[in-house]
């Protein structure tokens, strides 16, 4: 059953339904535009009226243990969203990390299969001319000496980091292969 009583406001409607316990919603009845006229239900809301366009709210009482019931299963919705949330950034936290280790274990994987074995004998690494005394293109003796590209390769690597310095002869690089104690220039 819905009432209609046209000396209140809106805050005065309110207060009447809460002190009523079978009221089940009010409204303001605002015809004039003045801000007075109140509207309540008892029991089922009927007489109510669909605007297209516009209106006016409509305030509903729900019982106390039902709107607990409704907000319980909201946090626990957010719960859950937050489960998922905090699940998801541990598990790239932990994907990324290793994904980047593995790549940069196949990165040195593929580096150390094309370096040469390194030849570590009593034998010497040069290769001295196998005629006596060479005599070079000015007629002189020549006591250069001669080293295999691959021995070379596998003591310095070529590598900027074994990289000692550039002079006359060209690039000095500093010997990784613990076998090798003979500073290396870059001409073979």
């Amino acid at each position: 059953m819905a009432r209609v009583d046209k000396s209140m406001g809106l805050k005065a409607c309110e207060e009447l339904c809460f002190r009523n316990c079978s009221c089940t919603g009010y409204t303001s009845a605002d015809v004039n535009g003045t801000g007075r006229g109140c509207i309540t239900w008892d029991g089922e809301l009927i007489d109510t009226s669909l605007f297209l366009h516009g209106g006016q709210d409509l305030y509903i009482r729900v019982d106390a243990a039902e709107l607990a019931q409704y907000s319980k299963k909201s946090k626990s919705f957010d719960h859950k969203r937050l489960v998922t949330i905090v699940a998801s950034i541990a598990a790239m936290l932990f994907i990324l990390p290793l994904v980047y280790w593995l790549a940069m274990k196949r990165r040195k994987g593929k580096t150390g299969r094309n370096k040469l074995p390194i030849r570590c004998t009593s034998s010497p690494f040069y290769q001295v001319p196998s005629r006596g005394n060479e005599i070079n293109e000015s007629g002189t003796n020549s006591d250069l000496q001669f080293f295999d590209l691959s021995t070379i390769v596998a003591a310095t690597d070529f590598s900027l980091i074994n990289k000692l310095g550039q002079g006359g002869f060209g690039m000095v690089y500093k010997v990784v292969n613990a076998c090798l104690s003979i500073p290396l220039s870059g001409h073979a």
